[in-house]
């Protein structure tokens, strides 16, 4: 399941795009990815619809600039537009420019 997280307390995953697991019996979401060792209360979690078109560490290229090569390094949800966007990491930096889905291309 995928959903954004509205945990305050997970600093590293707050407002971002999570994929999950439901633990019924403890009433907890279990972090997948990003990479993670967080669970935590399904309340904190927005469930989204349908998954992001790229998944976390999936190797990317903006259309506008073919000769770069990235990796996503973090996926939002855009609440105006309701769709995600990602942030891209070169060469271990991630950029500040968002990018929607069509104005990448996976490698």
């Amino acid at each position: 399941m995928w959903g954004f997280c509205l945990d305050f307390n997970a600093p590293e995953l707050f407002q971002i795009v999570v994929q999950y697991d439901e633990d019924k019996q403890s009433g907890k979401a279990v972090i997948l990815s990003p990479e993670s060792v967080y669970s935590l209360d399904l309340e904190s979690i927005k469930p989204l619809s349908a998954p992001p078109e790229f998944v976390y560490g999936a190797r990317v290229s903006p259309l506008n600039h073919p000769e770069i090569e990235g990796r996503i390094a973090r996926i939002f949800w855009h609440f105006d537009k309701k769709r995600y966007y990602y942030k891209i990491e070169i060469n271990g930096k991630i950029k500040s420019r968002r990018y929607f889905a069509e104005e990448l291309t996976e490698i």
